[in-house]
């Protein structure tokens, strides 16, 4: 899990086992949401407030606006994730 306070006081929440991206208020109230993602690692609210999200099982990089349209696709490769060890 991830956590980050924006600038309005909510917090951006990205969920790696659930799957989503939330935003809540200073209650917990879920007030935006991105669901069905492949193993989300991080999400960063833009000056536009549209959404960056990197889904490390989709390898891609994501941004949403904030009807959850997705505005941009940045295919990627998440190399780093893959371990090799030798004894």
């Amino acid at each position: 899990m991830d956590a980050e306070r924006l600038s309005n006081g909510n917090t951006l929440i990205t969920e790696h086992i659930g799957k989503k991206v939330i935003e809540v208020d200073s209650a917990g109230n879920e007030v935006w949401n991105m669901t069905g993602l492949h193993v989300p690692t991080d999400a960063e609210r833009l000056p536009n407030n549209n959404t960056l999200i990197a889904e490390c099982g989709a390898n891609r990089v994501i941004e949403v606006n904030s009807t959850g349209t997705i505005e941009w696709i940045k295919p990627t490769c998440f190399e780093y994730m893959k371990f090799t060890f030798t004894l």
